[in-house]
């Protein structure tokens, strides 16, 4: 990985990341799917993958319906391949949101893959889960 090239890239997935997870706070769905790759693969903790901008449209209607009070979605490492049109973000997330039964809390992490394409960064795959142990 060169850094002339790497870092410049990087930054860029980074600003990319920060308006998805700014959008996602917003609930905002038209605001999210820009980052969104058309060949998108999701991979939400105990489900299905979810395969496809529309399906992860899709995913995202309901997953937008939780009324989070707190979300935090923060890459700690981004790595951009030498040919700084791949990077791999590394991070960790939080969110909070009320239920009838109480407060939720949740921390974790996430990996997501983005790919660069037509001069924009786009996900497309995306993997995140709970810290928590199994129940």
């Amino acid at each position: 990985m060169s850094i002339p090239v790497a870092f410049p890239e990087a930054e860029r997935v980074r600003k990319a990341n920060q308006a998805w997870v700014e959008a996602e706070r917003a609930h905002d769905l038209d605001g999210i799917m820009p980052y969104i790759a058309e060949n998108a693969v999701f991979q939400p903790p105990a489900a299905k993958a979810v395969r496809g901008r529309e399906a992860v449209r899709e995913f995202y209607k309901e997953f937008l319906k939780l009324p989070f009070s707190e979300f935090d979605a923060t890459p700690d490492e981004i790595l951009v391949a030498d040919s700084g049109d791949l990077a791999m973000d590394i991070g960790h997330l939080r969110f909070v949101f009320e239920t009838d039964g109480g407060q939720v809390r949740s921390q974790g992490k996430y990996l997501a893959v983005w790919q660069k394409a037509g001069g924009e960064w786009k996900c497309i795959a995306l993997s995140f889960s709970d810290d928590a142990p199994a129940q």
